[in-house]
């Protein structure tokens, strides 16, 4: 597990820390879903920036999810000596499978909740998760 640590591309892991916090940015913005979404809220868009300490706190832990997200996935791909773009693709979307669309989707249909709002929330995850697992493996090896 050092050796894994200790090899990682950090530079990398923080780019796409910022990548993946800015697309949930894109996700939600009015270019792509913000009104869909919001219209499976029961808030108005009035409402959710009258908290604004709410708010950038959200924003704050985003940053730090984001940067753990991507952390656990390069510590992942590497470990599975991922080479290929294809198998990153594979093993993205095995775990966002496993761990963001079946757990959170039990979670949806206990809550019944609107499955549009359930699929934008959890597609920006697998989105940026899969896309992220691309751009590490194709930067680990121009860096070779």
């Amino acid at each position: 597990m050092k050796d894994i640590l200790k090899n990682l591309n950090y530079i990398a892991i923080i780019v796409l820390a910022i990548f993946y916090f800015f697309l949930g940015f894109l996700w939600y913005s009015p270019l792509l879903f913000e009104k869909l979404w919001m219209a499976t809220l029961d808030k108005s868009i009035e409402e959710l920036k009258a908290e604004p300490l709410s708010m950038a706190f959200s924003f704050s832990l985003m940053g730090i999810f984001s940067f753990l997200i991507i952390f656990i996935l390069a510590v992942i791909l590497k470990a599975c000596k991922t080479e290929m773009i294809h198998v990153s693709i594979v093993y993205a979307l095995l775990l966002s499978i496993g761990f963001i669309l079946i757990p959170s989707f039990a979670s949806h249909l206990f809550e019944r909740a609107n499955f549009i709002h359930y699929f934008i929330n959890y597609m920006y995850p697998v989105t940026g998760v899969v896309i992220s697992a691309i751009i590490l493996t194709v930067w680990r090896k121009k860096v070779k």
